[in-house]
């Protein structure tokens, strides 16, 4: 019987280069270095401390990584937090900035949400005025819908209700919020709605139906 012994020969030797080619790791595939390994443990550090925080309903100052324990440059914070924009491990990862002072937090919105910082900030800033009037003309234009002058009672705010209507009349007496009206639902409760997004019979109808209407209805 005839052998192919050129032609095996041939198979053995493509074959072997075919595995000798496998390898030899490919540029793109190389083991990252040491530098590039350490970048990625700084990116993990930073959004694990991020989440920490989150969890703990507390914002993180981007200034924050510029001390120690961190101790990174601003260029290299720069560089972590266009990682972390750019990957979607790190989509939860994001940046609310403070309206009064300008300075930028970051957070996880897995456990706190853009509303939630913003909220924070606007107490942080210690001008209960202002934190009135924001959230209400927020909710006039998103929602759109009033705002309870009760909501602003809850221990999240730490304001007794008569502190809390102290200052709804102060905003009502201010020319810097004329856009801030109130109405008041049949059952006494007091809303505020802005103006600039909000009818005032629009604003009344809606107090309505959540004190009164929507009540009624459900316990018919």
């Amino acid at each position: 019987m005839a052998t192919d012994v050129d032609g095996t020969a041939d198979r053995i030797e493509v074959s072997y280069l075919d595995s000798e080619a496998q390898a030899i790791p490919d540029e793109d595939q190389q083991a990252p270095d040491e530098e590039e390994l350490a970048f990625r443990r700084t990116v993990e550090q930073v959004v694990e401390h991020i989440r920490a925080e989150s969890t703990a309903e507390r914002l993180v100052d981007m200034g924050v990584f510029l001390a120690e324990p961190f101790s990174l440059t601003e260029e290299l914070l720069a560089t972590v937090w266009a990682q972390v924009e750019s990957d979607d491990r790190y989509a939860d990862i994001v940046q609310t900035k403070d309206e009064n002072t300008g300075v930028v937090y970051a957070h996880s919105v897995t456990f706190l949400s853009g509303a939630f910082a913003k909220l924070t900030l606007r107490k942080q800033a210690n001008d209960p005025k202002y934190m009135i009037a924001a959230l209400v003309r927020e909710n006039s234009d998103i929602f759109p819908k009033p705002t309870s002058v009760e909501f602003f009672s809850i221990d999240f705010f730490g304001m007794q209700p008569e502190e809390v209507h102290g200052y709804v009349d102060e905003i009502l007496a201010d020319e810097a919020y004329a856009d801030i009206k109130p109405v008041v639902a049949s059952n006494g409760v007091m809303y505020l709605y802005s103006d600039r997004f909000l009818e005032e019979p629009t604003a009344l109808r809606m107090a309505e139906w959540v004190e009164v209407d929507s009540l009624d209805m459900y316990n018919q």
